[in-house]
C-alpha cells in the first residue's frame, strides 16, 4: 500500500498509509475502535475504494471475519463452510470436484479441525468456529490471509492456540495480517506492529515500539495506565535483569530489515 487515502460518509478514514506486507510475517494492526484497522484491511482486499493510493498484490485475499458476522445456527457442516472459501474459484454455477474436496480436507488438516469436518458449525465451541473460518480462507489458496478480531470473545487458552497456529502459517510462507484489540498478544506473538490512527503512527518489530508517549497519544491513555509500565521494559515489571530476554525486546534495529521473506506488496 502506498499513499492511501480513503473516505467513508464525507469523513476521513485512512491519510497517507504506507505498508508493506511480507511473505512469511505475522503483522498485527492495533489502535483504538474506529481508527480504521477494519477499513485498511477492506482497503487490501478491494472492498473499499482508496480516494487516493495504489493497492497492489494478490486480488484474491484468504478473509476471516469477525464471528459474529457468521450464521452459526445454519444447519451447515464444517466441511460445506470450508469449500464455500472456494467460491472466488469455482464461481457460482460449477460444481466442486474431487480436486475441490482435497483442497478443503487439507486446510481442515492445517487448523486440526478434519476429525470434526461432519459436524454442523452450530455444536462447534467458540475457538472451533474461528479455526473453521480460518480453513474457509486458506482453501482458497491466496498468499495473504487478513484476520479481523480473531481472538474476540475467546478464553486466554484458546486465544494462545490460535497465536501459535497464526505464527506457524506465517512461518510456512503466507503473509497473516491480523487486527487485534489483545495487546499483549500483538506484541507477544507478532512478528511487527502497526500501530493505527487513522494513519499509521508507527510500524516496527514488538522491541520497536516500546515509547510509552506513543502508546499513550495513540490509544489516549493515562500516563499511569499498567500498559504503559509493561513497555517501559522487564525491570518496571518485576522481571529478573539475569533472566534471558529476546533479543528483538533487547535491541532496536530497522523495521526494513527482516528475516522474514519477500514482501507480498499490498
Amino acid at each position: 500500500m502506498r499513499g492511501i487515502e480513503v473516505e467513508l460518509g464525507g469523513r476521513t478514514v485512512l491519510r497517507d498509509v504506507d505498508l508493506d506486507i511480507r511473505a512469511g510475517e505475522l503483522l498485527a494492526l492495533v489502535g483504538p475502535n474506529g481508527a480504521g484497522k477494519t477499513t485498511l484491511m477492506r482497503t487490501a482486499m478491494r472492498l473499499q475504494c482508496a480516494r487516493r493510493g495504489t493497492v497492489t498484490g494478490p486480488t484474491r485475499l484468504g478473509y476471516v471475519p469477525q464471528r459474529a458476522e457468521f450464521a452459526w445456527d445454519f444447519p451447515i457442516s464444517v466441511e460445506d463452510v470450508v469449500m464455500s472459501g472456494r467460491t472466488g474459484r469455482l464461481g457460482l454455477l460449477r460444481r466442486p470436484a474431487t480436486a475441490d474436496w482435497r483442497v478443503v480436507r487439507a486446510a481442515l488438516e492445517r487448523v486440526d479441525m478434519d476429525a470434526l469436518r461432519g459436524r454442523t458449525v452450530g455444536e462447534l465451541s467458540g475457538g472451533q468456529r474461528q479455526r473453521v473460518l480460518v480453513a474457509r480462507a486458506l482453501a482458497l489458496e491466496s498468499s495473504m490471509l487478513l484476520l479481523d478480531e480473531p481472538f474476540t470473545g475467546l478464553d486466554m487458552p484458546t486465544q494462545d492456540l490460535l497465536t501459535a497456529l497464526f505464527a506457524e502459517l506465517a512461518r510456512d510462507g503466507l503473509a497473516v495480517v491480523l487486527s487485534t484489540h489483545d495487546l499483549v498478544a500483538a506484541l507477544d506473538g507478532s512478528d511487527r506492529v502497526a500501530l493505527i490512527d487513522g494513519g499509521i503512527a508507527a510500524v516496527g518489530r514488538p522491541g520497536e515500539l516500546r515509547d510509552p508517549a506513543l502508546w499513550s497519544r495513540v490509544f489516549g491513555i493515562r500516563a499511569d495506565h499498567p500498559l504503559l509500565r509493561l513497555l517501559a521494559g522487564p525491570d518496571a515489571i518485576g522481571v529478573d535483569s539475569d533472566e534471558e530476554i529476546d533479543p528483538g525486546l533487547r535491541t532496536a534495529t530497522d523495521p526494513r530489515a527482516s528475516a522474514s521473506g519477500p514482501e507480498v506488496p499490498a
